[in-house]
């Protein structure tokens, strides 16, 4: 027996072993996402701006400048940030 998961609080459970119902009930939910893959390097970079210090608004600004740029013609509540 899997390890269950819980869709959206709804008490429907799921298991990794799931049946083809399950799997397919899975694939709805997460269709339609999108993902939006981010180089730890190129975030490091876009929240130092060559180096410059900040101070914590100039950083946060940074962020959300570069994420905005990321998801640019994307719907945000669809958009997933992965790492890597």
């Amino acid at each position: 027996m899997g390890v269950p998961w819980d869709i959206a609080g709804k008490g429907q459970n799921l298991t990794k072993s799931g049946t083809s119902r399950e799997t397919h009930a899975l694939q709805e939910v997460l269709s339609g996402l999108t993902k939006v893959s981010v180089k730890v390097g190129d975030l490091r970079d876009a929240l130092l701006a060559g180096g410059s210090p900040a101070t914590p608004a100039e950083l946060s600004k940074r962020f959300e400048e570069y994420l905005e740029e990321l998801t640019k013609g994307k719907e945000p509540g669809k958009v997933r940030i992965v790492l890597e």
